[in-house]
């Protein structure tokens, strides 16, 4: 029964029209990755916002959810995620975690100093790499993470 269980990641992408649909996860790391082909020419020189949601698996369907990141690419004239893009987005998140671990330190140490350092870290890269959904585009996902877990796992 235990190699029945395990952990997937669910992609949906924003539609223009406010929608999330699924997504294929490995063409959103793909796109991520910067791999040569993979583009979104339909977003070219603007944006595109995707849910990943990561999920507890029984027989490979989502039994519940462990985390949803909502995050935005920012895609070049060709619609392609580039290498600059990322790795400021990356380092975006070390220094989200620097700070953190700043003020953990801080909160250790007997300080008048409040630690709040990684609130505004947290604040500036949600602003810059981060979307908020609807309440009905939260309605929509859990709809669409419902409908995968309701087919009928195998024998």
């Amino acid at each position: 029964m235990n190699a029945l269980k395990g952990f997937g990641v669910r992609a949906f992408k924003l539609d223009p029209n406010g929608e999330l649909r699924r997504f294929s996860y490995v063409r959103f790391k793909r796109l991520f990755d910067g791999e040569i082909g993979e583009s979104l020419p339909e977003h070219a020189g603007g944006h595109a916002d995707f849910a990943i949601v990561y999920v507890r698996t029984l027989f490979r369907r989502p039994v519940a959810v462990t985390k949803v990141e909502f995050t935005r690419l920012r895609l070049d004239a060709s619609g392609r995620f580039s290498e600059t893009e990322r790795l400021r987005m990356l380092r975006g998140a070390g220094e989200l975690l620097d700070a953190w671990r700043n003020d953990q330190h801080r909160e250790n140490r007997a300080s008048s100093i409040l630690p709040a350092a990684s609130r505004f870290v947290r604040k500036r890269h949600n602003r810059e790499f981060a979307w908020e959904p609807s309440p009905s585009q939260w309605t929509t996902l859990a709809k669409l993470l419902d409908s995968s877990s309701q087919r009928r796992p195998p024998g």
